[in-house]
């Protein structure tokens, strides 16, 4: 209980601090506009690697998909053509069974 109670107050005094420090860059006297126009520019940039990060996992994800659609493809061919050699070969060993 005390440690929860210690814990939520150094995540406030932490949080606080932050938004504190945050508040105090973006309203600077003078550079204040500057810092402003960076943390703009900044924010904007990420966001605009976010978004093509975000094209960029779509993109590989449908690739991905696409080419896990034609290994499953391959694969069940594969196992088809097994199960009839199988097929085969049973109906052969049950033939040989009966004339003996």
């Amino acid at each position: 209980m005390i440690m929860s109670k210690l814990a939520n107050a150094i995540t406030a005094f932490v949080a606080g601090t932050a938004v504190g420090a945050a508040v105090g860059i973006l309203y600077a006297p003078e550079e204040g506009n500057k810092t402003r126009d960076k943390l703009t520019y900044r924010l904007s940039k990420l966001k605009d690697k976010v978004t093509q990060l975000t094209e960029e996992l779509t993109q590989g994800k449908e690739e991905i998909t696409s080419e896990a659609k034609i290994q499953g493809k391959k694969v069940v061919g594969d196992l088809e053509a097994r199960v009839k050699d199988l097929n085969k070969e049973f109906e052969e060993l049950t033939k040989q069974i009966r004339k003996d």
